[in-house]
């Protein structure tokens, strides 16, 4: 089998959390460099949203991540702990 079918399962999922905080961070940026309040508002809350989003997926992968690794294929059963 080619070495590229033979990555883990959770082999580069760790870093949608990183590109959400980027993302979270171009927000940010956005917000200060906007000349307009409701523009800013609107960035302040989708920075929010990106903030929440990569600490839910870090503790989603760290849940699915600890079933997989001990082998679990029910993958229902190992998000469930």
């Amino acid at each position: 089998m080619p070495k590229e079918y033979c990555k883990p399962i959770t082999e580069g999922l760790n870093t949608a959390s990183t590109q959400f905080r980027e993302f979270a961070v171009e927000c940010m940026e956005l917000a200060r460099t906007s000349s307009s309040l409701d523009q800013r508002m609107v960035y302040l809350k989708m920075a929010s949203a990106w903030h929440q989003t990569a600490q839910r997926w870090e503790k989603d992968f760290h849940r699915w991540g600890i079933g997989v690794a001990q082998g679990s294929t029910d993958y229902a059963q190992a998000g469930s702990g």
